[in-house]
């Protein structure tokens, strides 16, 4: 229809670029766009179609989609769109588990060595301060009760 319409535009026979109002070359220009987008669409029926019997698939671990005549392995669960579409959704809870595992080891290794403050820990981990301490905060309930926290 656009193809159409966008003849009809220019299809004024001084060139002044006014759109033509005749119905009748409109029909004509919409009957040519329908043969055409016909032809092209015929080509890609059944078989002919490059994702013909294929079905997506969705890497557990990374999120990421793809087509397969069948099942690669285990990682790979049917469906496109198990995580609403959102692969960050997916990283993102990655990163979760990563960060809460990150702020058990420091704050394990903050104990054992029975340190005064995490300044004292950001001079043995070389961990930005900021970040230990926002690990702790969000993810160790002790610390939220802990005396003296930056110093």
């Amino acid at each position: 229809m656009l193809s159409a319409f966008h003849k009809m535009c220019f299809s004024d026979p001084n060139g002044s670029g006014e759109r033509m109002n005749n119905s009748k070359t409109f029909e004509k220009y919409r009957k040519e766009f329908k043969q055409t987008i016909s032809n092209i669409t015929s080509k890609l029926k059944g078989n002919l179609n490059s994702q013909y019997n294929k079905k997506w698939y969705t890497n557990s671990d990374t999120g990421e989609t793809k087509t397969f005549l069948n099942k690669p392995n285990e990682k790979w669960i049917l469906g496109r769109n198990l995580f609403n579409g959102q692969f960050s959704t997916l990283q993102h809870v990655k990163k979760n588990i990563e960060n809460k595992t990150k702020a058990e080891n420091l704050w394990k290794m903050f104990k054992e060595n029975n340190l005064p403050n995490i300044s004292a820990l950001n001079k043995l981990t070389k961990v930005p301060v900021q970040t230990i301490s926002w690990l702790f905060l969000k993810y160790i309930d002790e610390y939220k009760t802990f005396k003296y926290r930056m110093k």
